[in-house]
């Protein structure tokens, strides 16, 4: 195996035209004649280092050691063998490993100089990377802001995720009961490789204020309609579903109406029937929506409820309220 030292084209290569080759740094590997057909390897690390030191990279060349003797047939595979036993360069390095982490981020929402943590359970995520490879976690640290130290001092929760590989975007979810409205705190991350034993430093703290309050949704009512002993009955296949939202940190929402098949009547259908959102809805207003006309039968029994969505924060959905669609 040696190196090539000039250039050359695969479209007219002959005997005459081959290209010179070295003899620096060649390696000479041998097979016996019963072995056949068999792979022979040749380490080239030398030869890469001279393309390494600045050597034109013209490629590799396999030949007899000694070219002017007829001592023996070579018969090589090549990249277009049909039988899938392609000549393969395997390059091994050390890459010292150095884990750290990106794109860490909380939920959370971005008012003029202030930053509120979306909701008392928010959820952290990074990404770990390690150009070594390996399994990767990530620690979280959660703690008290030491600006505010009457709301108390020091670590609130800390957590090693599950292991991903380099590039994967473990997350966690801070547990219930730790955190509380109103609190400042503060937070970081760094990155561990488990495979290699080694891990970053920390990230730099991240601030905000814990918001528990996030939408709330009231006023749902169906237009127009009446109470029965088990459930509203409205007047009408196409009645208007309304909810009123309001966010005490944003002043619109996103609401999302849904109406799916009452699950109290199976023989009438399962599953969802139709979503319908509405955007922009002011904080403190109503949202409003027409069931379409065509979509329903007069006596179906349904069930619907309403979400709201502004920035992180989501109120989730509500309860499922029962619906019976009359003529």
């Amino acid at each position: 195996m040696r190196r090539v030292t000039g250039p050359w084209s695969d479209d007219f290569l002959h005997w005459g035209n081959q290209p010179a080759s070295t003899g620096e740094d060649a390696q000479i590997a041998a097979q016996q004649c019963s072995v056949h057909p068999d792979k022979v390897e040749w380490p080239v690390t030398d030869i890469v280092n001279a393309w390494a030191g600045g050597a034109e990279n013209h490629g590799l060349v396999l030949q007899s050691p000694d070219e002017s003797t007829d001592d023996g047939l070579w018969t090589f595979a090549s990249w277009i063998n049909p039988l899938d036993v392609v000549p393969v360069l395997t390059v091994t390095m050390d890459v010292p490993s150095a884990p750290s982490t990106r794109a860490s981020s909380i939920a959370t929402h971005e008012d003029g100089a202030d930053t509120w943590v979306a909701g008392l359970t928010p959820r952290l995520q990074t990404q770990v990377v390690d150009p070594a490879g390996g399994t990767l976690t990530a620690d979280f640290e959660v703690e008290h802001d030491p600006g505010v130290p009457d709301q108390g001092s020091g670590q609130i929760w800390t957590t090693t995720t599950a292991p991903v590989s380099s590039f994967g975007r473990p997350s966690v979810v801070v547990p219930a009961g730790l955190l509380d409205d109103g609190w400042h705190i503060r937070w970081r991350v760094r990155a561990h490789n488990v495979t290699a034993g080694t891990v970053s430093g920390w990230s730099a703290w991240n601030a905000g204020t814990v918001a528990a309050d996030v939408s709330q949704i009231t006023a749902r009512e169906v237009v127009p309609s009446y109470e029965s002993e088990s459930s509203t009955v409205s007047l009408g296949l196409t009645p208007e579903l309304r909810a009123t939202v309001t966010h005490p940190l944003l002043d619109s929402t996103r609401v999302v109406f849904q109406m799916a098949y009452d699950p109290d009547a199976p023989l009438q259908g399962t599953g969802l029937i139709w979503e319908k959102t509405v955007l922009d809805v002011p904080s403190g207003g109503q949202a409003v929506v027409t069931v379409p006309d065509g979509l329903v039968e007069g006596g179906l029994q349904v069930r619907w409820r309403v979400g709201a969505y502004g920035g992180p924060f989501q109120t989730g959905w509500s309860d499922w309220q029962k619906l019976t669609l009359d003529m």
